[in-house]
């Protein structure tokens, strides 16, 4: 009976160590888990305010472009009416060095 008892204390040691084992193995892991989803919030958050900062300099790049478009019609209206002008100015001339 004796051999019994120690065999069963033996056995619930065992089990105890087990149970104590696995419950922190399982604590460990929820630590671990909790610092995986602190890092994947942040990360998260770091992506969306990427993707914010990219919509903004995205819409900074189209007004610039639409600025620079612009300018360049301008200037290429300015180059016309001065070659217009030129022209006009050499026929001029030429009108009055026949006359």
């Amino acid at each position: 009976m004796e051999a019994i008892k120690d065999f069963l204390s033996t056995k619930l040691q065992i089990s105890n160590y087990r149970v104590n084992s696995l419950t922190n193995e399982k604590e460990d892991l929820l630590e671990h888990q909790a610092a995986e989803s602190g890092i994947k919030e942040y990360l998260a958050k770091e992506m969306q305010e990427l993707n914010v900062k990219h919509i903004e300099k995205t819409h900074e790049l189209v007004v610039i472009k639409q600025k620079l478009s612009e300018a360049l019609s301008e200037v290429n209206d300015v180059r016309h009416e001065y070659e217009a002008k030129y022209i006009e100015s050499e026929m001029t001339k030429i009108k009055l060095a026949k006359e």
